[in-house]
């Protein structure tokens, strides 16, 4: 895809959420939802962290006192973590706390990107989530410029 088309494609997602979001009632959020995102994104820069750091999760996994499989899920999302192990984990990987913890716009934008996506009837197939990878991704990174 062109830079033209995904410049194009992210001005129409931005004027699509900022119509959905002065007709949504930000308390209609169900919050499940929102806590599952944030333990999706943790899991993701927990995941690119140990990768950077070239541990396997058994290797992370015998350092933090976890299963493999607790690493797996942890990175999935699907297992949430007490506060403590934040810590542990950081400390694991060598990295600050901080940056496993996901930037609260990126899980915001994600939660509108759905909302756009269900108003517009629109499934949510591999495409779909590749697209919205890329451009929250494109987002972090120029959060971190």
């Amino acid at each position: 895809m062109s830079i033209l088309k995904t410049i194009l494609f992210f001005i129409v997602c931005h004027i699509n959420m900022f119509i959905l979001l002065t007709l949504i009632n930000f308390n209609d959020y169900i919050e499940d939802m929102e806590i599952d995102l944030i333990y999706k994104e943790f899991g993701r820069l927990l995941k690119k962290s140990r990768t950077a750091a070239n541990l396997t999760q058994e290797t992370l996994a015998k350092r933090v006192g976890l299963s493999r499989t607790s690493i797996t899920n942890i990175e999935k999302g699907r297992q949430h973590i007490n506060l403590h192990m934040l810590y542990v984990l950081s400390d694991s990987i060598g990295v600050r706390p901080s940056y496993l913890l996901p930037a609260k716009d990126l899980v915001d934008l994600d939660i509108n990107l759905n909302n756009v996506l269900s108003k517009a009837n629109v499934s949510e197939d591999a495409g779909l989530a590749w697209i919205k990878r890329r451009i929250i991704d494109g987002i972090a990174k120029e959060g971190k410029k």
